[in-house]
């Protein structure tokens, strides 16, 4: 078990609240099955790597692929954590390696900064057409101004992403500690859920929990 993973499951071993964990393994090592074997504990629910931080076309690497097809093989989730950059990859990514249940992390982070929207909002439509494919409201502030975004320049992702996925492949992230080089907890929280009270009321508890824990098998 990798030594995030340990710190992750002896956090959730002193606060019992904490009910699931993406953790992370080496998806590329051909002893992929013994590394599971050896990590295996019931709150560890899936895995993610880091990809928007690797050189290179990653997602299109063999012994990678391998290792998510084997997490599917294993119903344990995938968190994609990837940019807007490497967006246009993941049809080709989701057609190798599914179906099975993955989540894409922070709507790939358009540039709200600069007020990019396309090949972003194409790209991210192109991937949503996979049904199996769910996606995080989570880590967008930090694609803004720090401090000094408005939501106005944010709801149009939150809608774009509404209107790709629907409500029920959509689940609120913090993105707590990362968040706060942007805004507090609350504002986050705050910029979604006002959001969700206007365009879909309907799914805010699908939304702010009852999506996550269906989709990480905590559901009741």
């Amino acid at each position: 078990m990798t030594e995030e993973s340990r710190f992750l499951i002896a956090c959730a071993d002193q606060m019992p609240e904490i009910i699931a964990i993406v953790g992370w393994i080496d998806l590329r090592s051909d002893q992929i099955d013994l590394l599971l074997d050896q990590a295996a504990d019931p709150r560890l629910v899936g895995y993610r790597h880091v990809v928007e931080g690797e050189a290179g076309d990653f997602l299109t690497e063999t012994a990678f692929r391998r290792g998510i097809r084997t997490l599917m093989a294993r119903d344990l989730s995938y968190d994609i954590l990837i940019n807007r950059h490497q967006l246009p990859s993941l049809p080709d990514f989701l057609d190798a390696v599914g179906p099975g249940r993955l989540v894409l992390d922070h709507g790939a982070k358009p540039d709200i900064r600069g007020g990019g929207w396309e090949p972003w909002a194409a790209d991210l439509l192109a991937a949503a057409r996979f049904p199996y494919l769910h996606c995080k409201l989570s880590g967008l502030v930090t694609e803004a101004d720090a401090y000094v975004w408005q939501a106005a320049q944010i709801e149009p992702y939150l809608a774009h992403l509404l209107t790709a996925f629907g409500p029920e492949r959509l689940m609120w992230g913090s993105d707590w500690p990362v968040c706060l080089r942007a805004a507090s907890y609350e504002a986050v929280f705050r910029l979604v859920s006002d959001f969700v009270d206007r365009h879909c009321p309907q799914a805010r508890t699908a939304i702010f929990g009852a999506n996550a824990m269906r989709f990480y098998r905590k559901a009741p």
